[in-house]
């Protein structure tokens, strides 16, 4: 199970007090504050793991990218009956071993000495729903301004690494997030490997990526 709960610290204030010769003081305050919510959600998936097995090198182009099927598995989010308005992002446990990493929606599969070995995206498709009602994704940088999340044919929005929030609400020109007690859908898994040019082929080597689905409350 993996959560991100926003919580309260106690208000902390830092005094800082300056002599002169005219026993002047001076002081800055500093205010840490925030909110604990009671509502508690859980995503899960139908799989923990998804395993593509023995791939020959024959299967693979020896000067560009080779992309693998994409696989499903199902993902939900539960609210224990109560509404809250979420966000889902990701971490990639493999950071920093994608091809490319610019976007923050490829996630690594891990390296062959200095050689990145592959990446894998994350969607979802578009049957997302919501309470049980079709939803659309939003997306956004800072929680607060919200635009429609960019889809194309079968892939639905992306779930990224680099900080991105993915909302949901009833219509593609909302702003804001809608607050939800479930989420479901179909997530969709879609790894490419590298060019065989740039990693040593002479012996067995394994891929393998690893990310976490997190659930940010707004």
């Amino acid at each position: 199970m993996f959560k991100n709960n926003k919580f309260a610290l106690s208000t902390l204030a830092f005094g800082m007090l300056a002599s002169t010769q005219a026993f002047a003081a001076s002081d800055v305050t500093l205010n840490v504050t925030g909110t604990i919510t009671p509502v508690a959600c859980t995503p899960t998936l139908g799989t923990s793991g998804i395993n593509y097995g023995n791939i020959s090198v024959a299967d693979l182009s020896e000067t560009a990218r080779t992309s693998l099927d994409m696989k499903t598995v199902s993902f939900n989010v539960d609210c224990a009956g109560a509404s809250a308005p979420f966000a889902i992002k990701a971490v990639d446990n493999a950071i920093g071993t994608a091809l490319d990493s610019a976007t923050g929606a490829n996630f690594g599969l891990g390296r062959q000495g200095t050689a990145s070995i592959g990446q894998y995206t994350l969607n979802l498709a578009n049957d997302v729903q919501g309470d049980g009602a079709a939803v659309v994704g939003l997306i956004s940088t800072d929680g607060t301004t919200w635009a429609a999340a960019p889809v194309s044919g079968d892939r639905g929005p992306a779930i990224k690494y680099d900080g991105t929030l993915l909302g949901f609400a009833d219509t593609a020109a909302a702003t804001a997030v809608k607050p939800l007690s479930t989420l479901s859908g179909t997530l969709q898994v879609r790894p490419e490997i590298g060019p065989l040019n740039t990693l040593d082929t002479t012996a067995n080597f394994d891929f393998s990526g690893s990310a976490t689905l997190v659930v940010e409350y707004l």
